[in-house]
């Protein structure tokens, strides 16, 4: 039945830049500018009025929460944020009609980041009366897609347990380039015409109070690291041996009847504080990987790390060198590490695969500090290292410069780091190859006296499923030779540590948005 006067409803998407609200917009019959941004967000249109089945929509496209730096818009920081917050504030209090839906891109491994989570607990907790609020993931890799649904649920167990603000239903839209198709759509449009419109009152939000909820979701109880960590070293102290804190070596030599030596590839596991060595043969299934030449047994070898977040591709990026790791979503890879050596261009090099930082869980970033800095703080070895960088929507994730931030605070001296941007639309492939956006992913450390990062070279890489094309491998390991090995010379951890536990990685979060 078609309504001869339709109430018109006002749909708003509520999200941070780059989830792709213009483009949800759109498939409600809209008409906005939409796509790729390298540095700032999209141009917010004026409202339009479309039909839609039975009803009349009128689009309200909202800014991303945390577009710190919009077009035309000189306030930095929490400055325009709170514009974006106000914006949204009168938007929703004009006596309208609305649906509302907070629009969520997950990481890589299906996770919901920190950000979005205090968006989203934030943005209901400032509802005093209105609609069920939708909930829509977007651009999701299908091989993801049940785990990205699986942890959206237990976010909002989190932040609304009873789902008393949440409709029970979410939509999950995988990955599209530019317009979705026409089921998408289709599915787009049943979804938000199933909630049923409503006055929306919603009190006053601010960029403080925003970063308050941030805080709390992901702050590192005080003490914790360390208590955890004396603990365990007064085990070893205790104990009839004493384990090494530095990192294991990953060959051991064990007998054989003959009374030679054979070499075994003992693969190793990081647990929160502490570095320990499992006795696994390297047939093990459980082990992680396959060595790719067992053979190899020089331990002085320049060893190849790749540093980044959970769910970035870094155990891909380590196969096209040689590697046979494990690849994917996966939560027991959280504690697996392993090693592999290979030749590369007749030379001998150690993959060393450390688990990323899984920033959603709180001390994350503390547990994989301490892996990290167990691993460089050697100075017989030799390194090349690399950050690996995804986007949202094209553009760089602040989690990923973070990363890159907490490596260039505690690493003194040490190699060329060089960066590599992985699973990038092939829209956004010319963008992103444009040494401009490169010099706007490095800007924060331009002020910076010394700077190891490199600043000329990058590689870019496309979106891929699980492994490389044979020319993708080849450029992988034409960037990774490119680079000379060097030792490292670490910070104090201690004094590291303590940075960590004071949010230092979320103060850092808001000091890279302001550079982009």
């Amino acid at each position: 039945m078609v309504l001869e006067d339709p109430i018109l409803t006002s749909v708003v998407f509520v999200g941070d830049p780059g989830v792709g609200k213009s483009t949800l917009h759109n498939a409600l019959g809209g008409k906005f500018n939409h796509g790729f941004s390298a540095v700032y967000g999209m141009a917010v249109g004026e409202p339009q009025e479309v039909p839609c089945h039975d009803r009349r929509l009128l689009l309200v496209d909202m800014p991303g929460i945390r577009d710190h730096k919009a077009p035309g818009d000189r306030m930095l920081g929490g400055s325009a944020i709170d514009r974006h917050l106000e914006k949204l504030h009168e938007t929703l209090n004009n006596g309208q009609h609305y649906v509302v839906f907070l629009v969520i891109k997950p990481r890589l491994d299906g996770a919901i980041e920190i950000s979005d989570l205090a968006l989203m607990k934030y943005f209901l907790d400032s509802i005093e009366h209105g609609p069920r609020i939708g909930v829509i993931l977007t651009q999701i890799k299908p091989a993801i897609l049940a785990a990205a649904n699986d942890k959206l649920r237990m976010a909002l167990q989190r932040i609304d347990p009873d789902l008393n603000l949440v409709a029970h239903n979410h939509l999950a839209l995988c990955r599209h380039v530019g317009m979705f198709n026409k089921e998408d759509c289709e599915r787009v449009q049943r979804f938000v015409l199933s909630f049923e419109p409503k006055q929306v009152r919603v009190r006053r939000m601010a960029s403080n109070e925003l970063e308050r909820v941030t805080r709390k979701l992901s702050i590192l109880p005080k003490g914790t690291v360390h208590a955890q960590l004396d603990q365990e070293a007064s085990g070893r102290d205790n104990g009839a041996t004493r384990r090494s804190p530095h990192f294991p070596s990953p060959m051991e030599k064990s007998p054989q009847s003959h009374g030679s030596t054979k070499t075994v590839q003992r693969p190793f596991s990081f647990r929160f504080g502490d570095i320990f060595h499992r006795t696994k043969s390297s047939s093990d299934p459980t082990a992680g990987h396959i060595p790719s030449h067992p053979q190899l047994v020089d331990d002085t070898s320049p060893r190849i790390i790749l540093i980044g977040n959970t769910g970035r591709g870094k155990s891909t990026i380590l196969n096209a060198l040689g590697g046979r790791f494990v690849t994917g979503y996966s939560d027991d890879r959280e504690t697996a590490s392993s090693t592999a050596n290979v030749l590369l261009d007749g030379k001998q090099f150690q993959l060393v695969d450390i688990p990323g930082a899984r920033v959603s869980e709180e001390e994350g970033y503390s547990r994989y500090f301490l892996s990290l800095y167990s691993e460089l703080n050697n100075r017989s070895h030799l390194y090349l290292i690399f950050v690996v960088i995804t986007t949202r929507n094209g553009r760089v994730d602040v989690f990923d410069l973070a990363m890159a931030s907490l490596l260039h605070d505690f690493m003194e001296t040490g190699p060329s780091v060089g960066f590599i941007f992985n699973m990038v639309g092939k829209e956004q492939m010319d963008v992103i190859q444009h040494q401009k956006y490169y010099h706007a992913v490095l800007k924060r450390f331009s002020s910076e006296e010394r700077s190891m990062l490199e600043s000329k070279r990058h590689l870019v890489l496309m979106d891929h499923e699980d492994e490389f094309s044979k020319d993708e491998r080849k450029s992988v390991q034409q960037h990774v030779l490119s680079f000379t090995p060097s030792t490292v010379r670490v910070a104090d951890r201690d004094k590291s540590l303590v940075k960590l536990e004071a949010n230092h990685i979320q103060n850092l979060l808001h000091q890279y948005a302001r550079c982009l």
